[in-house]
């Protein structure tokens, strides 16, 4: 994520993951690259929060974070696409900088998944959008589990959880995960 994102100070940065590790991991890297930011999640059961807890309850995703964002955003952290990415694209400054890694609301969908409807403010504003997997950053792992152990050992990365009990409830806890019904990771408890 700080390599796809090229982070800077004092970069403005949202990220939209789907699960609060990630999110935890997002706000921690923003933090230590001494940028600012917030997040959000995306179902009302959630603490739904975008930069210092200002609260998402506007029509639409895209007034909610030019709300929350109002000098735009230089950085964009992505792991869900469709409606969270056109907000991103809507609200990104020029030259901003966009880390895809991840589009969940689009796995699901039968046929072929549509675009983003305004995809050509990455023209327009000469944003830079780059996808990446773990993989193709293999050789930053010894650097990402110092950096990781650190912060778990500081206090300053800490997760939630979802639990489920048993192992008849797995069929449905995963696919609690492409609804947003988890906080934090999903778990299935067998004992």
């Amino acid at each position: 994520m700080m390599s796809a994102g090229s982070y800077t100070t004092p970069d403005r940065v949202f990220s939209k993951p789907t699960a609060v590790a990630a999110d935890n991991s997002a706000r921690v890297t923003r933090a230590e690259a001494g940028t600012g930011g917030g997040s959000c999640a995306s179902t009302s059961r959630r603490a739904t929060v975008l930069k210092r807890h200002a609260p998402l309850s506007w029509r639409t995703l895209a007034e909610a974070l030019l709300l929350a964002a109002p000098n735009g955003l230089d950085v964009y952290f992505d792991n869900v696409g469709g409606e969270h990415l056109e907000a991103a694209l809507t609200a990104a400054n020029r030259f901003a900088r966009f880390a895809l890694c991840g589009m969940i609301s689009q796995y699901n969908v039968a046929g072929m998944p549509a675009g983003p409807r305004n995809i050509m403010f990455a023209v327009g504003k000469s944003i830079r959008l780059e996808g990446f997997i773990v993989s193709n950053h293999f050789n930053l792992l010894p650097e990402f589990q110092k950096d990781m152990s650190g912060w778990i050992r500081e206090g300053k990365l800490t997760w939630k959880e979802t639990v489920e009990h048993g192992i008849e409830n797995a069929p449905m806890a995963f696919l609690k995960l492409f609804k947003g019904e988890n906080l934090g990771k999903m778990l299935v408890k067998l004992a």
